[in-house]
């Protein structure tokens, strides 16, 4: 999770209006097992209610095969 509750603004449309929403950012960070020392980030956004960033990054912290020495979650 964004350690500074940043957030990205979604255009959403609801029943005619217009408004803007704030979504939570998350990102995970790929570090290859070897080879090349660069790290990958990928940034994602929570945009269904129905599955928040806090629940997809606890999900990911649970079934990575990673440990935590080697690998933070943000």
């Amino acid at each position: 999770m964004d350690p500074n509750q940043r957030f990205w603004s979604v255009n959403a449309s609801d029943e005619g209006l217009q408004r803007s929403v704030n979504k939570s950012i998350f990102a995970f960070v790929a570090r290859p097992l070897t080879g090349t020392k660069d790290n990958q980030c990928h940034i994602f956004c929570d945009l269904a209610s129905s599955q928040p960033a806090s629940a997809i990054v606890s999900f990911a912290n649970k079934v990575l095969p990673l440990s935590k020495s080697s690998c933070n979650m943000l």
